[in-house]
Parts: C-alpha cells; structure tokens; sequence
C-alpha cells in the first residue's frame, strides 16, 4: 500500500519531468526518490512511456513523409 507521501510524489513527478516544479520540490523529489524504490521505478515507467510515444510520433512523421516522396 502506498503512502501519503508517495501519493503527492506521484502526482508531481510528470512536473518533475517537465522541470517546471519549484527548486524546492525537486530537492523533496529527488530525496524521496533516493529512499524509495517504488517511486523511482514508478518514475522509470513514466520515462519510459513518453519515450515509446515521442517513438511513435516520429516513426509516424517519417512514415508520412515516404508516402509524400512516392506520390511524386
């Protein structure tokens, strides 16, 4: 069962990813992180799933622009 404080984490880590939390909830960020394995791995999960996204997107960008050069 997770914690309160593992909760909040949680649901400023996309902000923590983003770099738009203040300076002082990334140092909070980054000590629970340090201590908690659920929460780090949870934070690898997320890593990893944008990066498969930005994957998609870009493996679609350059599907789209084959099909452009074979129309021509």
């Amino acid at each position: 069962m997770m914690n309160k404080e593992c909760e909040i984490i949680r649901d400023i880590l996309p902000l923590y990813l983003d770099s738009v939390c203040s300076p002082s909830s990334r140092e909070i960020i980054d000590e629970h992180l340090k201590t908690c394995p659920d929460c780090a791995a949870y934070l690898e999960q997320i890593r990893a799933s944008e990066a498969e996204g930005e994957l998609r997107q870009e493996r679609a960008l350059v599907i789209k622009n084959q099909a452009r050069r074979f129309k021509r």
